[in-house]
C-alpha cells in the first residue's frame, strides 16, 4: 500500500434557509437561527473537513447571489441547512443549478419543542 503524503480533505459548502418575512415578526429569531447554523458548522469542522459557509439565504435575491458563490467555490458536497420554514423560491434555484451533490438537513437544536 502506498502511504499518502497529503490526506485529501472534502470541501463542504453549507447554507441555511429561512424566510426573511419572519425577521420582523419574531424579534431575536434571526440571531437564534444563525446560532443554530454555527453549531452545525462547528460539528462539521470537527470531522476534519473544510467547510465553506454561505450564511443565511432567506429570499430569492440572496439565493441567486449565493448560487454564484457556490458555483465558484469548487465544492465536493453542499448542505442546505433548513433551520426553519422557507418557500421554495429561497432554495430551489440553488438546488436546481448548483451542480454539486447536495444534502438537505432539517436538524432540530433541542430534543423537543417547548410547548
Amino acid at each position: 500500500m502506498i502511504e499518502r503524503k497529503i490526506n485529501p480533505t472534502a470541501r463542504i459548502g453549507i447554507f441555511a434557509v429561512s424566510l426573511d418575512r419572519y425577521d420582523t415578526q419574531f424579534p431575536g429569531l434571526y440571531d437564534n437561527l444563525r446560532g443554530f447554523h454555527r453549531d452545525l458548522i462547528a460539528k462539521l469542522e470537527g470531522n476534519g473537513v473544510e467547510v465553506v459557509d454561505f450564511d443565511m439565504v432567506d429570499n430569492s435575491e440572496r439565493a441567486y447571489a449565493a448560487l454564484d458563490k457556490i458555483k465558484a467555490a469548487r465544492l465536493d458536497l453542499l448542505i442546505c441547512n433548513m433551520i426553519t420554514y422557507a418557500t421554495s423560491s429561497v432554495f430551489a434555484p440553488i438546488i436546481r443549478d448548483c451542480g454539486v451533490p447536495m444534502i438537505l438537513t432539517a436538524l432540530q437544536p433541542r430534543s423537543g419543542m417547548d410547548y
